[in-house]
C-alpha cells in the first residue's frame, strides 16, 4: 500500500536522562524519578497470537470439585436468622460464581414462602435462607468459567422445620371453612332460644304491668 512501511520486528522505549517528574504543588517541585526502558515487538499482522485462556476454557470439561451445604444459625449475627454456608475449589479454570435454588420440600419446584416457581438465583456465601421455618430443600450450584458445574443439596431434618406463615394462614383458613358449617346448627339455635327467652320476658313484664 502507499505510505505503508512493514514495522514488524521490534523497537526500544527510552527516557532521556534529563527527565524530571514535577509535583502538581504550584512550585514545580521536583519528585523522585525512576526511569526503566522498554522493547515493544510487533509480530506478523497476519498471524493470531496464541490465546492460552481461551485454550484452557476449550479443553475445561472438569466440574468444581465436590462439596457441602452447612446450615447455621446464630443469635448474634445476622439477626439470628438461619444461613447456609458454602466453599468449593476448581484446578481448571476457576470458579466463577454460584447459584442457590431454595424448593418446597414434597413439592420440589415450588417455594415453600410465596408458592411462586422456584428458580436459580445468583448467590454468595453465606447466604440467607428465604425460608426461615426450613420447609426447603436447599440446592447450591458451583459453575466454573468454562461453565461446568457440580450441584450439594441439603434437607433440613424433619425436627428443625416449622410451620411457615403460609401454613399458618391456609390452617386457619381451612379450621373456619370447615367449623361454620359444624357451627352454624349450634349458633342458630342458640340465637333462636334466646330470642324465645326475650319474647318470655317480654310478655311477663307486660302480664304483671296490667295486674
Amino acid at each position: 500500500m502507499p505510505g505503508s512501511r512493514d514495522i514488524r520486528g521490534g523497537f526500544d522505549i527510552k527516557f532521556d536522562e534529563q527527565s524530571q517528574l514535577l509535583l502538581n504543588d504550584g512550585r514545580g517541585t521536583k519528585a523522585g524519578l525512576a526511569l526503566a526502558n522498554a522493547q515493544l515487538m510487533i509480530g506478523d499482522p497476519g498471524v493470531s497470537p496464541n490465546n492460552t485462556w481461551s485454550d484452557s476454557l476449550r479443553k475445561d470439561t472438569i466440574p468444581p470439585e465436590e462439596f457441602t451445604v452447612e446450615l447455621h444459625r446464630d443469635e448474634n449475627i445476622i439477626g439470628g436468622k438461619y444461613f447456609v454456608a458454602f466453599f468449593t475449589l476448581d484446578k481448571q479454570s476457576g470458579i466463577d460464581h454460584f447459584e442457590v435454588m431454595e424448593s418446597q420440600i414434597g413439592k420440589d419446584g415450588y417455594q415453600a414462602w410465596d408458592g411462586k416457581q422456584s428458580s436459580w438465583r445468583s448467590a454468595t456465601s453465606p447466604y440467607i435462607l428465604k425460608d426461615q421455618s426450613l420447609n426447603s430443600t436447599i440446592s447450591v450450584k458451583a459453575i466454573d468459567k468454562a461453565g461446568n458445574s457440580r450441584t450439594a443439596v441439603f434437607v433440613p431434618d424433619e425436627s428443625m422445620r416449622q410451620m411457615s406463615m403460609s401454613s399458618k394462614l391456609k390452617l386457619l383458613f381451612y379450621s373456619i371453612f370447615f367449623a361454620i358449617p359444624i357451627l352454624s346448627p349450634f349458633i342458630v339455635r342458640r340465637y333462636r332460644r334466646k330470642k324465645t327467652e326475650d319474647l318470655g320476658i317480654l310478655i311477663s313484664s307486660d302480664f304483671n304491668k296490667k295486674e
